[in-house]
Order: structure tokens, then C-alpha cells, then sequence
């Protein structure tokens, strides 16, 4: 996996993208509709380092975006999560990547692309939130994404899932 930073008109930020050839890879987070790219986008990247971050420990080298190769027209969304641990939100997040789905913590996305704004000092939360209101991104149909929340509300009954609303719809439009 890499660290892509991605940048437009609209701002930048980053996304986890899997090799998918020389100079290609798939995003495979989801990323916040404020982000050019989208869950399952082909990219272009250069193999330049451009940041280094410190997350838990390790060290992740990013890399450039050149340009979005192919759109994944995937559509996203976002939902807030309740009583949620870090273990269940593992938990979800393996249950969408074995369903073709993407599943992210948005507050945590955010703490990344704050951590990389032009402010000295910024550092990246130690780990994410837990029990209190989680915003997750989602990516897939609605059909998909609505079962994934009802099989893991059945799995664990102490979640719950509320205000699931489209980002982007799969045609890209907010």
C-alpha cells in the first residue's frame, strides 16, 4: 500500500492506493468529498517521495498524484456511528473489504490532512475515538452499504448507525 497525496482546485489531501502497475495504483480508503479522488479511482503517481508521516510508530513514505487515470464511479457516503470500539470499527472495515466496499474513519482522515496543513507542530492523534459518535465513510450502492450497517447492527447490537447520507453520487455530483 502507498500514501498518495492527491491535489486539485478544490484542496488536497491523502489516500491509500494499491499497486496496480508501473506508476498506477486503486484507492482503496475512502476519501472525504472534499478529495479530487474517490474510493476505487486508477491513479497515475510519480515515484517521488513528498511526505513522511509518523502514524502508531511507523513511518509511511507518500507519493505525488499525476492524474486520475479512470473514475471508479463508486458513489460515497457518509454515516455516523454510535457505541462503536476501534475493534468493531476493524471489525466493519473487514467486513466491507470482503464485500468490495469501502469503509474509512472520516474523523481520523481529518486528523491526517490536518496533521499535513501549513501549521507548525500539528501532530496525528494517537488512535482513533472510540464509544462517542464516529464519522465513517462508506463506498458502494446503497443496497450494499445498507446491509453491510444491518449485518454489523445484528453482529453487534450495541452500534448503531445514524444520518447515513450520499456524498458523491456514483455520476461524481455532491
Amino acid at each position: 500500500m502507498l500514501l498518495l497525496r492527491s491535489e486539485d482546485a478544490r484542496g488536497s489531501g491523502f489516500v491509500w492506493v494499491r499497486a496496480a502497475g508501473d506508476g498506477l495504483g486503486v484507492v482503496t480508503s475512502v476519501p472525504t468529498p472534499d478529495s479530487p479522488l474517490r474510493f476505487g479511482d486508477l491513479v497515475g503517481h510519480r515515484h517521488e517521495r513528498v511526505e513522511v508521516l509518523r502514524r502508531h510508530g511507523v513511518v509511511v513514505s507518500g507519493r505525488r498524484q499525476t492524474d486520475r487515470v479512470e473514475r471508479s464511479g463508486i458513489a460515497t457516503w457518509g454515516v455516523t456511528v454510535l457505541g462503536a470500539s476501534e475493534t468493531d470499527l476493524d471489525h466493519l472495515g473487514d467486513l466491507a473489504l470482503a464485500r468490495g466496499l469501502g469503509a474509512d474513519v472520516w474523523d481520523e482522515t481529518e486528523a491526517i490532512r490536518d496533521a499535513h496543513a501549513p501549521t507548525p507542530g500539528a501532530r496525528i492523534p494517537a488512535g482513533r475515538p472510540t464509544q462517542a459518535g464516529v464519522t465513517l465513510g462508506l463506498a458502494g450502492s446503497r443496497q450494499d452499504v445498507e446491509a453491510l450497517m444491518s449485518d454489523v447492527e445484528h453482529d453487534r447490537r450495541y452500534i448503531t448507525f445514524v444520518d447515513l447520507r450520499e456524498m458523491l453520487t456514483e455520476a461524481g455530483e455532491v
